[in-house]
């Protein structure tokens, strides 16, 4: 019900213009939502008359006498709707006894941490108005707070997002004037009363903009005096002059065009120059520095001589050329496919998935990750393949043989010594595991033993396998006089990549005194053979 103390709102009158009618009516919405129906604004007087604030103290909150402390419940039914300069908040009314008032917070994010309190509305109110005086979303919560001073929870975990809201009529009329205002020239939006004509097209009366930036329109007709516009998609365009900077279209007639750059889905010329690339009326295309199809650095294609010729790269270096019979590259090749051809011949490496010749194939390098077939082929280097198949002969430099079928080939190293203290084996090594054998054969020809030795006739020995890293293998044994003894070692080890060395050693013992030297003693024989498994 309208507080009889406040005078009524009028209706407002259809007769005035529309325009400002569009502005009044939210206002008058607004004005009536805060002076009447079921929730209507609390004013100061009336807490004062219903003895909730004391209007002698500034206004004050009287003391409740009450002494309940019980806290108040959530609210509920909280919404938030926009106007122009405006956000009003409802919820639902309570029928909790001892409410206060309810406080309203309020953050320009769904993040309660960043909101702050803006204001609060008397304990019957179920109606608030913030005034945010500008276009933009806010998200709010609302608690309620007992007589007692007791602070209820807040409606909910999440704020509710409410925007302001433009009217287009208002806006429109706030940006528009008229030709004959001081002002006219900072309105983006300007009138026309009267018929006129802009060069040499008649414009009725309506609203105009001053200046426009459009960056995506569809117009259904346009008559432009001055144009600048990024893109334009155009139907049909008759014009004496175009500059731009892109043109796109997919037929374009024109006596001359002339254009730092240019996409053409069909063009017809004489000779054109692209850029750097020329394309000449006698029937090729060559890049800047080129002068024939056998002149100059860059690209060339087209006829030569009564033959279709085509090359890129450098006539005095690495180049790729077809010369109507034969496609010859120099430099290398990379093929991720198939490569067939009759015959071939590379300067530098050939790189193919396969490949298949029916003649021959030369090379300085190559590698095939597939299989490679020739009837015969030569390479200056190395002939890298996971399988080949030749008709003829295959004459390499080097061939890796890695993943030959079977590991069939293996790398066997041996060494022997006569009356010599050691033999060794270096080689470099794969990685790959191998198998060391060593072998002694002595003989102690004395009967009487050395002096040192107290006349004896045994001789004690020492046989070591040694090298590459791995843990020494050792043997201690005696002879007796005129006996002979062959003793041998061997193990399978995996080295390390690099140079390695594997090594047999024997000598004669003494206790305690020098060694004994094959003059007193005897003779011996050492060998050694390491044999390394390719894979």
């Amino acid at each position: 019900m309208a507080d009889p103390k406040l005078p009524s709102i009028p209706a407002i009158d259809k007769s005035i213009d529309k325009n400002i009618r569009s502005i009044i009516e939210p206002v008058r919405e607004i004005l009536l939502a805060l002076t009447n129906g079921e929730n209507p604004a609390v004013r100061m007087q009336s807490l004062t008359d219903a003895g909730i604030i004391n209007g002698n103290k500034g206004p004050s909150i009287i003391p409740p006498d009450s002494s309940d402390f019980t806290a108040p419940p959530a609210p509920t039914g909280l919404t938030a709707d926009g106007a122009l300069s405006n956000i009003i908040l409802t919820w639902d009314a309570t029928s909790y006894n001892n409410l206060a008032f309810t406080e309203i917070w309020r953050a320009d994010s769904n993040n309660f941490s960043d909101a702050e309190k803006v204001g609060a509305a008397a304990d019957g109110a179920t109606v608030y108005v913030d005034n945010v005086n500008h276009t933009g979303t806010w998200f709010y919560w609302i608690r309620y707070v007992s007589v007692a001073g007791v602070e209820g929870p807040f409606n909910g975990q999440n704020g509710t997002e409410g925007e302001t809201g433009a009217n287009p009529a208002a806006l429109l009329e706030l940006l528009t004037g008229e030709p004959t205002s001081p002002y006219f020239g900072q309105y983006p939006y300007f009138i026309i009363t009267t018929p006129t004509t802009i060069n040499g097209v008649p414009v009725p009366v309506g609203v105009y903009i001053q200046d426009a930036f459009i960056a995506n329109g569809a117009i259904t007709n346009a008559k432009i005096g001055t144009a600048a516009i990024d893109d334009a998609k155009i139907a049909n365009l008759s014009a004496g002059k175009i500059t731009a900077g892109d043109i796109d279209a997919a037929r374009m007639s024109a006596n001359i065009v002339a254009a730092a750059t240019g996409k053409f889905g069909t063009l017809s010329a004489l000779s054109s120059y692209l850029g750097t690339i020329e394309i000449g009326s006698g029937g090729y295309l060559r890049t800047a520095g080129v002068v024939s199809y056998a002149g100059g650095v860059g690209v060339w294609m087209g006829e030569d001589n009564g033959l279709y010729k085509f090359r890129v790269g450098d006539p005095a270096g690495n180049n790729m050329t077809w010369d109507g019979v034969n496609l010859n590259i120099k430099g290398g090749g990379i093929f991720s496919g198939a490569l067939s051809a009759a015959s071939g011949t590379f300067a530098g490496a050939l790189v193919a998935a396969t490949g298949t010749f029916s003649g021959a194939l030369s090379a300085a390098t190559g590698t095939f990750t597939g299989a490679l077939s020739a009837a015969s082929g030569t390479f200056t280097g190395s002939l890298s393949a996971a399988s080949g198949t030749f008709s003829g002969n295959l004459t390499a430099q080097s061939i890796t043989t890695d993943n030959i079928i079977g590991n069939a080939v293996t790398q066997c190293l041996g060494a022997q010594g006569y009356s010599v203290p050691s033999v060794s084996v270096t080689f470099n090594s794969t990685g790959r595991p191998c198998l060391i054998m060593a072998r002694i054969t002595t003989f102690n020809y004395s009967s009487d033993g050395p002096p040192d030795y107290g006349g004896g006739f045994l001789l004690p020995v020492y046989f070591e396998l040694s090298g590459g890293g791995m843990t020494p293998i050792e043997e201690h044994f005696t002879l007796g006089s005129f006996n002979e003894y062959t003793p041998s070692r061997f193990t399978r080890y995996q080295p390390p990549v690099g140079i390695v060395t594997f090594t047999a050693s024997m000598w004669y013992e003494s206790l305690g005194g020098p060694l004994y030297t094959t003059s007193q003693v005897g003779t011996y024989d050492l060998e050694i053979i390491v044999v390394e498994f390719k894979r």
